[in-house]
């Protein structure tokens, strides 16, 4: 997960990257039907180029 967050801090996102150091994390809804219920980031995604920021990251970080 360290490398996933490196591979998404490195771009500008116009939506949020939301830690488990965030002061909103454990009030900020993550659960998208996944298993883990604590994830290391919550990706709230505002454009499609955050989206694929995300998906790239999660790609080149082995992720996915």
């Amino acid at each position: 997960s360290g490398l996933l967050l490196s591979e998404i801090s490195n771009h500008q996102l116009d939506g949020e990257l939301i830690t488990s150091t965030h002061s909103r994390y454990d009030q900020t809804d993550g659960s998208n039907g996944t298993a883990d219920k604590h994830p290391a980031a919550i990706l709230r995604a505002r454009t499609v180029r955050d989206v694929q920021i995300g998906v790239l990251a999660a790609a080149n970080s082995s992720s996915l």
